[in-house]
C-alpha cells in the first residue's frame, strides 16, 4: 500500500507467502527448536498507512497475520482475530521448566480471561521464573486521529479489549510483565499531529486507562515495548498515585516507574532512510535521502525538548556506591538509565536498523534490554538493566524528581476541572483499585518557548537541508565534468 492506496487481501497475503519463503526467515524457524512467533501488527502490516478501524479489510488482515506467525486456529487470540475482535493475546512462558517446554497453555497459566474467569482469584502457583507477555492491537478498533491532538474522547482499543486487558493483567501472577503494543506510549507532543506522528499521547483518556490497568495492585515489573517510529528509544515516566474522590496526590512513596523501549525496524530506519518505498533506498539519490533523514532526525533529538527519553549519565553509573545498593554487585552494577555493556551513552536512542532483545537473570532477579543492529559482535545499540523490584515499585528507582510531584498536585485539580467531562467518564470504570495514577515525564515538562524554537528551527532545516543536498549534488557534478576537460 501506499499513504493513499489500501492494501487488499491478495496484497498482504502474497507478501506473506513471499516472506515465508525467504531463505533467512526460513532457516530461522527451521534451525530453532525453541521458537515461539507471537506478536500484534503497526499500521505497515495492518494494510493502510496509520489504519485505524475504518479500514474494511480489518479482519482479514488480523487472520493472516495469525496464519503467518502459525497462530492455532483453535486458540482464543485466533478465535477473537477470526470474529473481527481484534489482534491481541496473552502467552506465558514459565522458564523453569527444561528448554523447549517453557511456553504454557492458556489453561495453565490462567491469565485469558476468555478461558479462565474474568474475576479469577485462583491464580496459579509457579516458581518465580515466569513472563506473561500482553500483545495490544491499536489499529483495528482504534479512533480516526484528529488533525490536531489531544483528543480526549480517541479510543484506542475498544471496549471488548479494553475489558479483556484489565482482566487479563489482573489474572496475571507472572514475576514479570511485559506487553507489547505498535505505537508509543510515554512520550507527549514531539508534532502536534497525530496524522504524522501516532502516539497513544494523542488519546490522552485512553493512555490514562492503559497506564491504570499496568500500574494495578499485584502486576508486577511491567515492561512496556512499542515501535512504529523506525528507531530505538529508551522512554521513561514517574507515575504518582492520587485519590480520584479526593484529587489529592498519595504520598510520594507510591511513585511507579514505568519504562518503554522502542524498537523499530529492521528494514529501514531514520539512520538510512525512513521511507518505505525502495526507489528512496536504491536509485540515484539514495545516498542523499540517507542524509536528508539521518541528519534531520538527529537535529529533532538535540533540539525537541524529549523530556521522557532517558540521559544516561555513565559517570553516576561508574561512581555508584554499591555498596549501599542492595540490587548492585561490584561486579554487576545496574544501568537503569541506559549506557549498559558499552552501549551508547547520553540520550537513549539509536537510528541505525536494530531490533529489541530482552534478557532475564533469575538468580539476580535482573531484566536487561537491548536493542541490537546489524553488526554480529558489537556493542547493543542502547542497553539498559533494572531489578524486578525496582518495576514493581517496591525498591527505590534512581533518577526523576519528587519535586514534580509537588508541581503536579498543585496543577491537577485546575487539569481536573478544565476535563471533568472527558476524563471522569473513563476514568470512573475501576473497580479494582481505590486510585489511579498520574505518569509525568521524569525530567520536567517542557519549556513552551523551547518547544516554539524548535518546530521554528526544524521547519527551517525541513525546507533548506533538501535544497542543499541538491546544491552539494549538482555542484558535484560540475565539478566531476570539469576534472574531465
Amino acid at each position: 500500500y501506499t499513504a493513499t492506496i489500501e492494501a487488499t487481501p491478495e496484497v498482504f497475503d502474497g507478501f506473506y507467502q513471499q516472506l515465508r519463503k525467504n531463505p533467512a526467515y526460513a532457516s530461522f524457524l527451521n534451525n530453532s527448536s525453541n521458537i515461539t512467533v507471537f506478536g500484534t501488527y503497526d499500521d505497515h502490516d495492518y494494510g493502510v498507512n496509520n489504519g485505524d478501524k475504518t479500514y474494511k479489510y480489518a479482519k482479514q488482515a488480523g487472520v493472516a497475520f495469525l496464519k503467518f506467525t502459525g497462530e492455532p486456529k483453535t486458540s482464543p487470540m485466533f478465535r477473537r482475530a477470526e470474529n473481527g475482535f481484534g489482534l491481541y493475546g496473552v502467552k506465558m512462558f514459565d522458564f523453569s521448566r527444561e528448554v523447549g517446554n517453557e511456553l504454557m497453555t492458556d489453561a495453565e497459566a490462567g491469565i485469558d480471561p476468555d478461558v479462565v474467569p474474568r474475576s479469577n482469584k485462583t491464580r496459579g502457583e509457579y516458581l518465580n521464573k515466569t513472563v506473561a507477555v500482553f500483545v495490544l492491537d491499536c489499529r483495528t478498533n482504534k479512533s480516526p486521529w484528529r488533525k490536531m491532538s489531544p483528543d480526549f474522547q480517541g479510543d484506542m482499543l475498544g471496549e471488548r479489549q479494553w475489558q479483556w486487558f484489565e482482566a487479563a493483567i489482573a489474572n496475571s501472577c507472572a514475576e514479570v510483565n511485559v506487553i507489547v503494543n505498535g505505537l508509543q506510549v510515554n512520550p507527549d507532543t514531539r508534532i502536534p499531529d497525530a496524522n504524522i506522528y501516532e502516539r497513544w499521547g494523542a488519546f490522552p483518556t485512553a493512555r490514562q486507562r492503559l497506564y491504570d490497568a499496568i500500574l494495578q495492585d499485584g502486576v508486577k515489573a511491567p515492561f512496556l515495548i512499542s515501535g512504529d517510529v523506525h528507531m530505538s528509544q529508551l522512554l521513561r515516566k514517574d507515575c504518582y498515585a492520587w485519590d480520584p474522590q479526593s484529587h489529592r496526590m498519595l504520598p510520594s512513596s507510591n511513585r511507579r516507574v514505568l519504562m518503554e523501549l522502542t524498537t523499530s525496524g529492521m528494514t529501514h530506519s531514520w539512520g538510512t532512510c525512513t521511507s518505505t518505498r525502495l526507489k528512496h533506498h536504491y536509485s540515484w539519490h539514495a545516498f542523499f535521502s540517507h542524509l536528508v533523514s539521518k541528519y534531520f532526525m538527529e537535529l529533532a533529538h538535540l533540539t525537541l525538548p524529549m523530556k521522557d527519553l532517558v540521559i544516561s549519565n555513565v559517570q553516576e553509573d561508574d561512581d555508584r556506591d554499591n555498596k549501599d545498593d542492595a540490587h548492585c554487585t561490584n561486579d554487576s552494577p545496574l544501568y537503569e538509565s541506559g549506557g549498559a555493556e558499552n552501549a551508547k551513552k547520553g540520550l537513549q536512542y539509536s537510528l541505525d536498523l536494530n531490533f529489541g532483545e530482552l534478557e532475564f537473570d533469575w538468580e539476580k532477579k535482573i531484566l536487561t534490554v537491548r536493542t541490537l543492529g546489524k553488526e554480529l559482535n558489537s556493542p547493543p545499540l542502547l542497553a539498559a538493566k533494572y531489578h524486578f523490584d525496582q518495576l514493581s515499585g517496591s525498591s527505590a528507582f534512581p533518577g526523576g524528581d519528587d519535586g514534580l510531584r509537588e508541581m503536579v498536585a498543585r496543577n491537577l485539580s485546575t487539569t481536573f476541572d478544565a476535563h471533568r467531562q472527558d476524563f471522569l467518564p473513563r476514568l470512573s470504570w475501576s473497580d479494582i483499585k481505590q486510585h489511579q495514577w498520574v505518569c509525568i515525564d521524569h525530567r520536567g515538562s517542557a519549556d513552551p518557548l523551547r518547544i516554539t524554537a524548535s518546530y521554528t528551527f526544524l521547519t527551517i532545516v525541513m525546507v533548506w537541508l533538501p535544497l542543499f543536498s541538491i546544491l552539494a549534488l549538482v555542484g558535484f557534478v560540475r565539478r566531476k565534468k570539469a576534472i574531465y576537460c
